[in-house]
């Protein structure tokens, strides 16, 4: 086998090892306390604390600019200043973002004192840029290191908060502590465990705009993907209740709570593909990784399907076991978006970024349409069949009408038949 080979092999299963670890432990403290903090918060505050969240993170485009898939390749490339241009860049679009939300406070009423310290705490996520750094030389036990520590002490600070029967506010205010413990911590250990500095003498305007320019396809595709993945919530919101926000938000949690693998695996890949030169060799690594992530989802799927009940007893309690039925209709949408991600990081490989903003477009419009039939008619249940039915047409339909896509799709259809996965490939 080829040294390369498995050098890259050995490199992945480290790095991916690393990124897995941190997404469990992560994981792992929030189911232990999901069911906890519900039961003590109520329903109703579940679903108002997720209303704000989901409104501040469809706004949250004008904060990242698109700019995390556009760092990595930045990075890869060996260029200078990426890291402390894109923090500046960040910097100047949480402050666009909170201005808007200034101007609109009249509007949000009660929920704006809660919008207000979420907005605040984002300044700090404009720091994550550092990950990115981390990610491309293959340092992602740092991350892990991260992500233990700031999880730790979230949850303890949940336990703390319940036991003393905190008010509500603080638990909002616990999201923006977490952005900042996590912000400290990437400084720390960026200057002390990398032995690197930021450089501000980097930091230039052309440099910023040629990062923004690159960027603003991935931009306006975060803001559709955002808009499509949250505005079921927002919605169920408006049209029935905070209680029922609630309940749609706790069944997105346990479909969702074992998505970090996939997402650890693409995340610690795609370095990999960024620097595969040989175009015929990424094919096949693109198909092994679209295989891969495609087998994880739907046996992770049939999984919770299977034992949804046990799941929900364990996570939540006896009293939320209404939620089932959704569950398991909700969970298979998790394999087309994660099939989904990955195209949208092949784009950015392909230079052909304005293909995420169209296809998430269409995916939004998709779904904006669907939610405004279903939930007036079947409540919940119809912003899930909306929810799968637009993340279907995200991950093949868009592919399947576009000509210049038509390789994309090619690659989804043949992983399908193909059982050379990412940890168990041959070599070149």
């Amino acid at each position: 086998m080829p040294r390369g080979f498995c050098l890259s092999k050995k490199i992945l299963v480290a790095n991916c090892s690393w990124l897995i670890l941190d997404k469990i432990y992560r994981a792992t403290t929030n189911l232990l306390l999901i069911g906890y903090v519900s039961r003590y918060i109520g329903l109703e505050k579940v679903g108002i604390l997720n209303y704000c969240v989901s409104l501040v993170s469809i706004f949250a485009f004008l904060a990242t600019f698109g700019l995390d898939h556009i760092i990595t390749k930045e990075l890869s490339s060996g260029r200078k200043g990426v890291v402390e241009n894109s923090i500046i860049a960040q910097l100047f679009g949480n402050f666009l973002t909170l201005i808007i939300f200034l101007f609109l406070k009249d509007r949000l009423g009660n929920y704006f004192p809660y919008i207000l310290v979420l907005l605040l705490g984002n300044f700090f996520n404009s720091f994550m840029s550092l990950d990115n750094f981390y990610k491309i030389n293959f340092k992602n036990k740092i991350i892990f290191k991260i992500g233990l520590i700031s999880s730790t002490a979230i949850m303890l600070l949940k336990i703390i908060l319940v036991q003393l029967q905190f008010d509500f506010f603080y638990f909002v205010l616990l999201q923006s502590i977490e952005l900042f413990l996590l912000c400290i911590l990437r400084l720390f250990f960026y200057y002390f465990d990398s032995k690197m500095k930021l450089n501000i003498r980097l930091i230039n305007i052309k440099s910023i705009i040629s990062l923004l320019k690159k960027s603003w396809p991935l931009m306006m595709s975060f803001l559709m993907v955002t808009f499509y993945s949250k505005i079921d919530l927002l919605m169920i919101e408006n049209i029935l209740s905070s209680q029922e926000t609630g309940k749609y938000t706790l069944i997105l949690k346990i479909s969702e709570m074992w998505l970090f693998i996939p997402v650890a695996i693409i995340q610690s890949y795609y370095p990999l593909l960024l620097k595969e030169s040989n175009a015929l060799i990424r094919n096949k690594k693109i198909i092994n990784l679209f295989s891969t992530i495609l087998y994880i989802t739907l046996f992770a799927n049939l999984f919770i399907t299977v034992f949804c009940t046990h799941i929900v007893k364990i996570v939540l309690g006896k009293q939320f076991l209404m939620l089932c039925p959704f569950i398991k209709l909700n969970v298979w949408g998790s394999t087309f978006t994660m099939l989904s991600s990955i195209t949208n990081y092949l784009y950015v490989i392909d230079n052909a970024q304005i293909n995420s903003f169209l296809k998430n477009t269409l995916s939004a419009l998709t779904n904006v349409i669907l939610n405004v039939i279903l939930i007036n008619r079947i409540g919940i249940k119809g912003a899930i069949y909306a929810s799968l039915i637009s993340k279907f047409f995200s991950c093949f339909i868009y592919d399947a009408i576009s000509k210049k896509n038509n390789k994309y799709l090619s690659q989804k259809i043949r992983s399908i038949f193909n059982f050379n996965f990412l940890f168990f490939e041959g070599g070149k």
